[in-house]
């Protein structure tokens, strides 16, 4: 479902510089690289112990024109201005929803609403003039509501099942 939501992307074949924030183990960032012409590709993730599995994954597709960082995420604006953003956040609110006993888990799953505003401020704050960022949430998400009280414009939205992805731009 990213794979055919960056299609939307087709019709331009480069970037300078991409950010896959909340990376995870940078399989979105690592896709969206082996399809498009990027000049420099970052991967913030939060959590430490994925920090090994994306320089395994970068050096396993020969991707060397990327940076990792351990941060969190609302530090993405530090660094420098992107043309895109992708994001996959964690996504439940923990005020509303039941934590798990693996607190691992809960990092990556698991936001205040308050924080994810300072997030998506930070990201505001991290995008090129005409930048887009691409997020992927669950259909059922405050995240919507936040982004659509955000100064980014909707351009696309792909549905299925219970997953959402979302493309804007930044104008």
């Amino acid at each position: 479902m990213v794979r055919e939501s960056l299609s939307f992307f087709k019709s331009k074949k480069q970037f300078n510089y991409v950010l896959d924030l909340c990376a995870g183990c940078a399989v979105v960032g690592i896709e969206f690289s082996l399809s498009k012409t990027v000049q420099f590709i970052d991967f913030i993730e939060q959590q430490e112990e994925f920090i090994p599995h994306i320089n395994k994954n970068l050096l396993n597709h020969n991707i060397q024109n990327a940076n990792v960082y351990n941060l969190d995420f609302s530090k993405c604006n530090d660094y420098k201005k992107y043309d895109l953003i992708l994001m996959n956040p964690p996504y439940f609110d923990s005020a509303a929803h039941r934590a798990s006993p693996n607190a691992k888990k809960n990092k990556c799953r698991l936001i205040t609403k308050e924080k994810a505003k300072q997030l998506l401020q930070s990201i505001e704050g991290s995008l090129n003039e005409k930048a887009h960022l691409c997020i992927v949430i669950p259909k059922q998400s405050f995240w919507s509501e936040l982004l659509m009280s955000s100064s980014l414009i909707e351009l696309e939205r792909v549905v299925r099942d219970k997953v959402v992805v979302l493309i804007f731009k930044n104008e």
